[in-house]
């Protein structure tokens, strides 16, 4: 998502730049010319007192992107009496510039490039975070780490407890206080100290089918875990 609305902004102002600056074809952008302004001064009252101006050949064309605009072009040839007489040809060239569409176009360019900037900005931001994985995030995978073995201790322990389930009862019956119980569990199942412990608050439905399987399958999950942090292999000891 965080992609997806700079690369919206990108298009929508590209778009309406498009559009603003193809609002008006040069032909509507020359219009308002008012060709009388270019007549020869001498020809001008002339013009003025007859049915006014003739103005032919226009050769208009588009100012360059971004401004909106015209550079108009026309052949202006003046009426200079009633019978429509024409005086000498003036060819005259008027720049034109569309102030409200050429904000428009700058607008819509800036929402593009404010887009742009988001969408490169989020990708580098995306790098950065991923290779700061091994670096920077190196004590905190640390203590996750170190907490996924703690816990698989505990699980691996009691998993243990279950396959000798015979002998662990057989130990704890025998042994005369918890301390020595605690003590013969970790000789016969080789566990550390907090594995001991667990193996003695071990509840009996641990010992049932379902809950064997079940512990099985996240001591499974917390070896995987581990080793795609460690970047150990199935095959590593």
């Amino acid at each position: 998502m965080r992609r997806v609305l700079p690369l919206a902004l990108v298009a929508l102002g590209s778009i309406a730049s498009a559009v603003a600056y193809f609002a008006k074809d040069t032909f509507l952008l020359c219009l308002p010319v008012d060709w009388h302004d270019h007549i020869a001064p001498a020809e001008r009252d002339a013009v003025a007192e007859s049915r006014g101006m003739v103005a032919t050949e226009f050769d208009n064309s588009r100012r360059a992107f971004p401004v909106v605009g015209a550079t108009c072009r026309a052949t202006v040839s003046p009426i200079i009496d009633g019978d429509g007489n024409t005086g000498p040809s003036y060819r005259g060239a008027v720049e034109i510039v569309n102030g409200p569409l050429t904000a428009a176009v700058v607008a819509g360019l800036a929402v593009a490039v404010l887009g742009l900037v988001a969408y490169v900005w989020s990708l580098s931001r995306s790098t950065s975070t991923a290779s700061r994985g091994s670096t920077v995030d190196l004590p905190d995978r640390q203590d996750i780490l170190a907490s996924l073995e703690s816990r698989l201790d505990v699980l691996e322990a009691i998993d243990l407890a279950t396959e000798w389930r015979t002998d662990v009862f057989r130990v704890i019956e025998a042994a005369p206080d918890p301390a020595t119980a605690r003590r013969s569990l970790r000789e016969l199942l080789q566990v550390s100290e907090p594995g001991a412990n667990a193996v003695l608050a071990m509840q009996l439905r641990r010992l049932t089918t379902s809950e064997r399987d079940a512990l099985r399958a996240d001591v499974e999950a917390l070896r995987a875990e581990h080793r795609q942090l460690s970047g150990r292999t199935p095959d590593d000891h």
